[in-house]
C-alpha cells in the first residue's frame, strides 16, 4: 500500500465530513473509495475502447515499425549513406515487383523464388514448365545454375 497525498480545496472537505457523518465512515475511508472508483471507471473505459477498436494494437504496431523505418531513413541521410534496396523482378517480362525480404529458409533448406507479375501469372497460369516459352525456360535454368554456383561459393 502506498501513502498518497493530496491538496484538497476546503468545499471538498466540508462535502467529506458531511458523508462522514451521514455513512459513519473515516475522511481517508471515503478518499480511498473515491480513488477506487475513479481508478475502475478509468480501466473498464480503456478495456471498452479494446473491445470497441480490435485493430487499435495493431495499428500501434505498425505505426512504430514505420517510425522505425524513417528513424533509419533519416540516420542514413544524416550519415550520407544511399540505402541501396534490392526488388523481385518478374521472370517473364522483367517488370520490378515489391522490395524483397530476408531470403527464404524452409526446414534448412535455401528457397530460390521465381516470381511472376499478374499479367504473366495470368497467361501462364495452369500450364506446365515444358510449356511455358523456351526464352523463359533458358531464363530460369540460367537464375538456377546461378543460383547454384553462388550457394556453392557462399
Amino acid at each position: 500500500m502506498k501513502n498518497i497525498t493530496i491538496n484538497i480545496p476546503y468545499k471538498y472537505i466540508e462535502v467529506l465530513d458531511k458523508l462522514k457523518l451521514e455513512q459513519g465512515t473515516s475522511r481517508s475511508e471515503l478518499l480511498r473509495r473515491a480513488i477506487k472508483d475513479l481508478l475502475n471507471n478509468d480501466l473498464d473505459f480503456n478495456n471498452r475502447i479494446h473491445q470497441l477498436f480490435p485493430r487499435l494494437e495493431e495499428e500501434r504496431k505498425i505505426r512504430e515499425e514505420l517510425q522505425k523505418r524513417q528513424q533509419l531513413k533519416n540516420l542514413f541521410e544524416l550519415k550520407g549513406l544511399k540505402k541501396t534496396e534490392f526488388y523481385n523482378y518478374c521472370i517473364a517480362c522483367d517488370r520490378r515487383l515489391h522490395p524483397k525480404t530476408k531470403p527464404i529458409n524452409h526446414k534448412g533448406v535455401h528457397v530460390l523464388e521465381l516470381k511472376f507479375c499478374c499479367s504473366c501469372f495470368k497467361k501462364f497460369e495452369g500450364k506446365s514448365f515444358d510449356e511455358l516459352p523456351d526464352p523463359i525456360i533458358k531464363k530460369i535454368r540460367r537464375k538456377l545454375k546461378k543460383y547454384k554456383k553462388l550457394r556453392k561459393n557462399g
